[in-house]
C-alpha cells in the first residue's frame, strides 16, 4: 500500500503542470457541465458511474496546480527580494568606495593621476609597494596580469567605477 501511494506521489512529482491543468478543466467540465452538453459528447453514463473518481481527480488536480502557483509565486517574490537586497548592498558598498577617492592621501593621489590625466591604463608597482597595496586594498586598483619582475614591478590598472568617478571628478586627484 505504501509503495504505491508513493509511486503515485513519485508520477505526480514528475507530471507537467501543463497536464495537471488540463485534467483539472477536464473533470471539472465533466463534473460541472450541463447534462444536456454531456449527453452531446457521449459522457453523461461515464459521470454517473465515476463520480468520485473524476471528483477526486478533480481536486488533486486543482490542489496540486495550485500548489505550482503558489510556489512559482514565492518563488518570484523571494527573487525580487534578493535582487532588492543586492541592489542596496552594492549602492551601500560603492557609495563606501566612493567615500574611500574622496579621503585619497597625497601619495595615493599621484599613483592614481597618470591613469586620469595621462589617460594611462596600466602602471607597474613592486608588489612590496605600500601606496600600491593600500590602493589595491580599497578596490581602486587591480593586478592585471600575475606576470611580472622585480625590476619592472607587477602590471595594475583601474577598475573602471573608479576611473570613470576619477574622469568626472578630477578635483579629488588635487
Amino acid at each position: 500500500m505504501i509503495a504505491a501511494i508513493s509511486g503515485l506521489l513519485s508520477s505526480i512529482k514528475q507530471t507537467s503542470p501543463v497536464i495537471l491543468i488540463g485534467l483539472a478543466i477536464a473533470s471539472g467540465v465533466v463534473l460541472y457541465g450541463s447534462e444536456e452538453f454531456l449527453i452531446t459528447i457521449g459522457l453523461n453514463e461515464f459521470k454517473e458511474v465515476n463520480r468520485s473518481y473524476i471528483g477526486g481527480c478533480f481536486v488533486l488536480s486543482v490542489s496540486i496546480v495550485f500548489a505550482y502557483a503558489i510556489t512559482a509565486i514565492w518563488s518570484f517574490i523571494k527573487a525580487i527580494g534578493l535582487n532588492l537586497q543586492k541592489s542596496r548592498r552594492n549602492k551601500k558598498l560603492m557609495k563606501a568606495r566612493k567615500d574611500d577617492l574622496i579621503n585619497l592621501t597625497p601619495d595615493e593621489k599621484s599613483y592614481l593621476a597618470p591613469y586620469i590625466f595621462n589617460e594611462e591604463t596600466t602602471q607597474y608597482f613592486s608588489m612590496e609597494d605600500g601606496v600600491k597595496g593600500s590602493l589595491e586594498g580599497k578596490k581602486i586598483l587591480y593586478l592585471a596580469s600575475n606576470m611580472g619582475d622585480m625590476i619592472h614591478g607587477f602590471a595594475y590598472n583601474i577598475h573602471p567605477w573608479a576611473r570613470k568617478h576619477l574622469k568626472l571628478n578630477p578635483e579629488l586627484l588635487q
